[in-house]
């Protein structure tokens, strides 16, 4: 996967590796936020908050790629099948 995921195998390892770690940045970026509301001007606090504010949106970036490109190929499926169906009394017709 250097090249990043290719099959659904793949997207899916990524999503079962993501989904984790995204509830994990999520929490600790909250009990940072937490945190930094009883001790408001320790600036160490405020920047790690930043960090894993920023940690917590790749990896929900990543997750809702991922999510994404396991649909597509459904999405297309289900669109090939839609279009089959529009056109196949035509083709009797014709």
């Amino acid at each position: 996967m250097a090249d990043g995921p290719k099959t659904a195998e793949d997207f899916y390892g990524l999503l079962r590796l993501t989904a984790p770690l995204h509830r994990t940045a999520r929490h600790l970026h909250a009990t940072l936020q937490q945190a930094r509301e009883l001790v408001p001007d320790d600036r160490d606090l405020i920047n790690l908050r930043d960090q894993i504010g920023e940690i917590e949106r790749t990896i929900e970036l990543l997750h809702g790629d991922a999510r994404n490109g396991l649909d597509f190929p459904s999405h297309i499926i289900r669109r090939s099948k839609r279009r089959r169906r529009m056109t196949w009394p035509w083709r009797r017709i014709g």
